[in-house]
């Protein structure tokens, strides 16, 4: 199976008003171990890079009009590799909730076209431990005995992925993906958020305001019962 592992870096989450400032990506064929293709960019933007960005991911502004490389281009030669290496799919972390939101909305915004390809979320998408409870990348890396040694630069995050998702069988990772997704909310109040947290709800889904003031989490619909029974507090569906 040939996959495209991604990763984003942007001025913030907002799907509709900010900017992509780095893309990183990796082709890696699952009958193979090696990478067969690596790609890290920097890309320009028209709008300065908030702080807690810069704090975040260590990108500036002055790196970007330096390094960066004309976004309608890079996202161009990006879909030209989905055709040209064949990808099955591309493997994003909370590519759901955030990568792949924020690259459509991107592809709009330059008039190209939205590829017709399936995505894996290596957050939601795969069956992980129970005693695995964080469900960040930077964690999970850890949890499976490997660190990531550039954290939020976009080419180290994809290949992290890429690691990280050859711990597990591909076949089963895309069958478990097409179960169907629902979005479950935490009914607790703000004494009981750690008990919310210890079952890996969010206190903000990325990049989306609906939920910005809830405890959620994206769980497949087949766990909802077991996921309820063991909960201490009430958890209802709300998408």
């Amino acid at each position: 199976m040939r996959l495209l592992f991604l990763d984003l870096e942007t001025t913030g989450l907002d799907f509709e008003k900010d900017h992509i400032t780095e893309i990183g990506y990796v082709i890696k064929d699952t009958a193979v171990e090696k990478p067969l293709l690596t790609v890290g960019e920097m890309l320009k933007v028209p709008c300065e890079v908030p702080q807690f960005i810069t704090d975040l991911t260590g990108i500036t502004k002055e790196m970007l009009d330096e390094f960066g490389n004309d976004p309608q281009h890079s996202l161009n030669y990006f879909l030209s590799v989905i055709d040209r290496y064949k990808a099955d799919y591309i493997v994003a972390h909370n590519g759901n909730g955030f990568d792949r939101p924020m690259l459509e909305d991107h592809l709009k915004r330059f008039d190209l076209p939205i590829p017709e390809i399936g995505w894996l979320d290596t957050r939601v998408d795969i069956v992980y431990p129970e005693h695995y409870k964080a469900r960040s990348l930077i964690y999970l890396c850890a949890e499976h005995g490997f660190l990531n040694p550039f954290p939020h630069a976009a080419l180290f995050d994809a290949m992290a992925t890429a690691k990280l998702f050859s711990n597990y069988n591909a076949d089963d990772v895309v069958a478990y993906m097409k179960m169907p997704n629902i979005i479950v909310r935490a009914v607790v109040t703000y004494e009981e958020k750690d008990l919310a947290k210890a079952e890996g709800f969010g206190w903000q889904q990325a990049g989306d305001k609906t939920y910005s003031k809830w405890w959620v989490k994206m769980i497949k619909e087949s766990e909802l019962e077991a996921l309820q029974s063991k909960c201490e507090f009430k958890v209802v569906v709300i998408g």
